[in-house]
């Protein structure tokens, strides 16, 4: 088994469910393109919906929105098991 770290965002957080979902995945260190495979989506729609994140949560790079969710309770993180 081994242990991946996620990310979970409170229903609390103002962000659409979909950019919840992209959010998440940047939390934990994944790349547009990593997030555009994941949830088959483009990679230019992917770089246009963090920017609307950042817009948003009035912050100027992921990690300032992640610091920021964090300390406002919306983000926390665990470990999962996986197989792979």
């Amino acid at each position: 088994m081994k242990k991946v770290l996620t990310a979970v965002i409170s229903d609390e957080c103002p962000l659409t469910p979909k950019c919840k979902r992209i959010f998440e995945l940047k939390a934990v260190g994944k790349t547009e393109k990593e997030i555009a495979e994941i949830i088959h989506r483009g990679q230019c729609t992917i770089n246009t919906q963090v920017g609307q994140i950042l817009t948003k949560m009035d912050c100027k790079n992921i990690s300032q929105a992640v610091a920021k969710a964090y300390a406002d309770g919306w983000l926390r993180f665990k470990y999962v098991d996986t197989k792979y």
